[in-house]
């Protein structure tokens, strides 16, 4: 028998008796394939234990280590029909997606999970690239097939969230589609949950060169310059569909981007201090005076957050806070330094006071501003000799304690301490009561309380 007609009978005989494969490197499977072909041909089969699963390997796909061969047609049926996604405009195919959205059909062609249908493509599909959960037509990375697919079914539309691109791209999990949409300079968010395309968004070259100039202008302030004070009325109008946000981000994107750098809404010139804590510092030095309300927005225009703690630092670090809502210039504030010690030598008799403890200010020196707990943080900060000031973390409840410069507790030991020498029942309500009226937390709770007890026990045991 010739070749050729050899492998026809190998072919048959796994069509005949291993329509659902034949397992690989199996001794037995090697033998009830011998005895098959032997049945059907009336003659033993010549091939070795090795010539088989050659031919196994030549002639079938594996999936989960067992060759699986189908009809001619049917391999032509499935060839076909990806050949098609290529033709209506894929660019990337995620395995699971083309199986869950057509299980019944592969079910009837014999391809029976996602993993079998990976495992055929590779196999019979010689133009494609096989990646772990997708494949695609052309070698590039997934988020320059899923981008430009992406930009692919598009169309004329401004706008487009996930649910409309799922429906254009059938073959892209929904979680994809969100993945290069922020991964992507191109597209730009616009509300939620849905995107523009930079192309989409009209602007001349004259609005290009007027928003440079303006910003070239006002950059020369180290403290940069806010997009929102950016004027660009004709560029709103024109682009009517976009939000806010879409439209100064991409200003910045394709007007601004290639000389400056941004933070959240401010922008600067490349090179410069772009950290935000940095930012902040110069801005606050720049300044005589500058309210609360003004810090926080100056801080959520650098980083988009509305966190207190990390710009009251900043301030508190460079300037003296003298009221709830004002931080002023140190030069401003005349304290007698070693007279306001003496007095808090008066007051702190141990370690530590709580800042609610200080209730009385009627023996403190002179010094240009009312007195306060605010004004008294702000001199333990950083202009006392003897006493420091500590909390869990920065805030404007005045809370906190002034503790000995020389003590060298973190906050939550100098706690524990406290509460021990002041024989304060160490149960949680108690405690939280104690330290909350007399000003060393900002609220009833604390993360670390059961630690805070255990700690205090010890300490009061002399453990």
């Amino acid at each position: 028998m010739d070749s050729i007609g050899a492998n026809d009978n190998f072919i048959a005989v796994l069509k005949s008796h291993f329509a659902f494969g034949i397992r690989i490197n199996s001794p037995i499977e090697i033998m009830r394939f011998k005895r098959f072909y032997s049945d059907d041909y009336g003659m033993d089969c010549s091939w070795t234990d090795e010539e088989i699963m050659d031919k196994i390997q030549q002639n079938c796909f594996i999936h989960e280590e067992k060759g699986f061969i189908l009809e001619e047609d049917t391999v032509d049926s499935i060839l076909n029909e990806i050949y098609e996604l290529k033709m209506n405009g894929a660019r990337i195919v995620y395995y699971s997606s083309l199986f869950e959205k057509n299980e019944e059909w592969f079910y009837k062609v014999r391809i029976f999970s996602k993993t079998m249908l990976k495992n055929f493509i590779k196999k019979y599909a010689s133009d494609v690239f096989c990646k772990k959960t997708y494949f695609s037509w052309e070698n590039s990375t997934e988020n320059i097939l899923l981008k430009e697919n992406i930009i692919d079914v598009w169309g004329v539309d401004v706008l487009h969230d996930y649910y409309s691109l799922e429906e254009k791209m059938e073959y892209v999990p929904i979680e994809k589609i969100k993945y290069a949409l922020t991964n992507n300079v191109c597209f730009v968010w616009n509300s939620a949950e849905t995107y523009t395309l930079d192309s989409r968004f009209v602007i001349s070259d004259s609005e290009k060169d007027s928003i440079l100039r303006y910003v070239d202008e006002k950059s020369k302030d180290i403290n940069g310059v806010s997009l929102e004070d950016i004027p660009a009325q004709s560029v709103y109008e024109e682009n009517f569909e976009l939000s806010k946000a879409a439209i100064l981000t991409l200003i910045f994107e394709i007007v601004l981007s290639h000389k400056y750098e941004r933070c959240n809404r401010i922008v600067m010139l490349k090179g410069q201090q772009s950290d935000a804590a940095k930012m902040i510092q110069e801005y606050c030095l720049s300044k005589d005076e500058i309210s609360l309300d003004e810090l926080l927005e100056q801080w959520q225009l650098r980083t988009g957050t509305q966190r207190q703690a990390e710009p009251l630092e900043i301030a508190y670090s460079v300037l003296t806070r003298v009221d709830m809502n004002t931080f002023v210039r140190d030069e401003k504030v005349k304290y007698n330094v070693s007279e306001v010690d003496k007095t808090l030598e008066t007051i702190v008799a141990d370690d530590a006071a709580g800042m609610k403890e200080i209730v009385s200010f009627a023996l403190f020196p002179r010094c240009n501003y009312p007195w306060n707990l605010f004004l008294l943080e702000s001199f333990c900060r950083r202009k006392s000799r003897i006493f420091k000031y500590m909390a869990i973390t920065s805030n404007s409840r005045n809370a906190g304690a002034i503790v000995r410069r020389d003590c060298k507790f973190d906050y939550h030991t100098l706690l524990a301490n406290v509460l021990a020498k002041r024989q304060i029942e160490l149960e949680e309500k108690v405690i939280m009561n104690y330290l909350y009226e007399n000003g060393f937390v900002a609220r009833r709770s604390y993360k670390y309380i059961n630690e805070l007890i255990e700690l205090s026990k010890k300490l009061r045991e002399g453990r």
